[in-house]
């Protein structure tokens, strides 16, 4: 049996959803927006870590989205402009701090066999080295960061930690959260003055601020927008608001339950899957967690999901990675 994390989260939060997304192997056609930006600051990583051409990288993307129809451009808006806003925010907040780390590995996509006969299938985003060791770095494009307590438990980069041990990346001192919100910084308003807004509330950050000011032919240095900028800038050193890197040591104990229990997993999987039923573990985050509500709920009360399925979800793709 090959398993993924993808595979054993869906898993755990409902084995119905299991059943939609990877027995009947059905996806929406139209992802959530926050994900398409997620997906494509990704992409921007990953060819930026290679050392590749981020900005070629960025200008395919773009000519993708502009292929697509009308509706669906409007439904995401400027995408293309959303996701290169917050690269660049993202290079200025973090490039003094990566020029002092070393890229081993980037999209380390691998299957290894545990002891039992398991097969895990892992995608490590980056492994790099500093001047201690190796880190294991995972890109989480997220509406907001995650608790710090919820860190200690996610199996994840746990999982992935062992398999790169067993690789041999070593010494491979433990994990990073490197945790970007998938909104790019506003671009602050006009006032009726003819100066930028300073309002305390404005989500931005300094480099988004600096850089309207200066659009607008104003100056930077002017008593209106020093006080603002260096508010900006403290917080920017200190509390962004749109990246945060949070490192884990993994120890021996958490990786042997964490690996157990990835185990225990797949065995009531299997049991499932001989059964041909999976149950529902319904509460108020299907809302907003879940790409199956209104077909779980349909086929729950015995309606006819073929016409919904067809209008909604398309077959992912036999080779499509896992998660």
């Amino acid at each position: 049996m090959r398993l993924s994390n993808s595979k054993a989260k869906t898993w755990n939060r409902c084995p119905k959803q299991y059943d939609f997304k990877y027995v009947q192997k059905l996806r929406p056609k139209r992802k959530k927006v926050h994900l398409e930006l997620g997906t494509w600051v990704h992409e921007l990583l990953m060819v930026y870590y290679d050392g590749e051409d981020w900005k070629a990288k960025h200008r395919q993307l773009k000519a993708k989205f502009n292929n697509l129809f009308e509706e669906e451009k409007e439904e995401l808006g400027d995408l293309p402009a959303e996701a290169l806003r917050l690269f660049k925010s993202y290079l200025r907040h973090y490039g003094k701090e990566d020029e002092e780390h070393r890229t081993i590995d980037t999209e380390v996509d691998e299957i290894i066999e545990l002891p039992n006969g398991l097969r895990f299938q892992f995608i490590i985003d980056r492994i790099y080295e500093d001047r201690d060791g190796l880190w294991l770095q995972d890109h989480k494009a997220i509406s907001k960061f995650m608790p710090k307590d919820f860190m200690l438990l996610d199996a994840q980069l746990t999982r992935y930690f062992y398999c790169a041990e067993k690789m041999g990346y070593t010494p491979l001192l433990g994990v990073e959260f490197n945790e970007i919100r998938t909104k790019a910084p506003s671009i602050p308003h006009v006032n009726q003055d003819g100066f930028l807004s300073r309002a305390q509330k404005i989500d931005t950050d300094y480099w988004t601020y600096l850089k309207t000011i200066k659009d607008l032919g104003q100056n930077p240095k002017s008593k209106i927008y020093l006080p603002k900028l260096r508010e900006l800038w403290e917080r920017e050193q200190t509390d962004s608001r749109f990246f945060r890197r949070s490192r884990l040591p993994k120890d021996k104990p958490v990786t042997r339950t964490m690996m157990r229990e990835l185990t225990d997993t797949a065995v009531e999987i299997r049991q499932a899957e001989k059964r041909g039923r999976f149950r529902r573990t319904p509460d108020k985050s299907c809302q907003w967690t879940c790409d199956y509500l209104d077909l779980c709920v349909t086929e729950l009360h015995g309606g006819n999901t073929d016409s919904m399925i067809k209008m909604h979800y398309e077959q992912r793709k036999r080779n499509e990675e896992d998660g």
